[in-house]
């Protein structure tokens, strides 16, 4: 995928995702809101810029069906529902409690963490494709450097910083719901992902051993 076309998808989404949280908050004058969608946009543009053609590619237009393929859509659309629920709830309906600012703060920080972790991880793994597959088309094979020499699946552990630290973001309890959710589906994916390369991907055994943790060093 060139990078024009790269940059395009960047614009659109970025777009509908704005345009979704203002449809939802009725303006853009809430201070998380504007701070938070500017840092989505600006972290989501170095991700843009910085992982290869080939998994820019991959990453929007799978060339194979993975194990579980309503696990892309449905992480979406976690994903956006904590969003858009949480612009509802600080712009409009205030349903749940709001936190403060500082913690609005302190999780912006943690999610700008979870970014750049799950940058990390992309400019490293060439095969950090959104389908659970081997992709013997690009010469899949075990990843050991970067933060993978640590942890088994850095990029789920990202995902699992990304998605609730919005909801606190964003100052909405009501969106840590679907949140909460994203993050059930991820740690289920984990799993799934982890039994799939033990089974399908050669060295992953022995990885296992060099790398005994899935997300968190010292705990699981």
């Amino acid at each position: 995928m060139t990078m024009p076309v790269r940059l395009i998808r960047w614009g659109l989404a970025n777009s509908v995702l704005a345009s979704t949280a203002f449809l939802c908050a009725g303006s853009f004058r809430r201070p998380g809101l504007g701070r938070y969608l500017l840092v989505y946009a600006v972290s989501d543009f170095a991700s843009t810029i910085m992982i290869s053609p080939a998994l820019a590619s991959e990453r929007s237009r799978p060339l194979a069906d993975g194990v579980d393929p309503a696990v892309r859509p449905l992480a979406s659309l976690l994903f956006i529902t904590t969003v858009a629920l949480g612009a509802l709830d600080v712009g409009r309906i205030h349903l749940t409690f709001s936190f403060s600012k500082g913690a609005q703060l302190a999780a912006l920080a943690v999610f700008i963490a979870g970014r750049a972790l799950q940058i990390w991880a992309m400019s490293v793994n060439v095969f950090f494709s959104t389908e659970l597959r081997i992709q013997p088309e690009s010469g899949h094979r075990l990843i050991e450097h970067g933060p993978y020499h640590c942890i088994r699946h850095p990029g789920y552990l990202a995902m699992l910083l990304i998605v609730p630290s919005t909801a606190v973001a964003l100052g909405s309890s009501l969106a840590l719901l679907p949140a909460v959710m994203y993050a059930a589906l991820i740690l289920f994916r984990v799993r799934r992902e982890d039994r799939y390369l033990f089974r399908n991907l050669p060295g992953y055994a022995n990885y296992i051993d060099r790398a005994p943790y899935r997300l968190i060093p010292g705990i699981w």
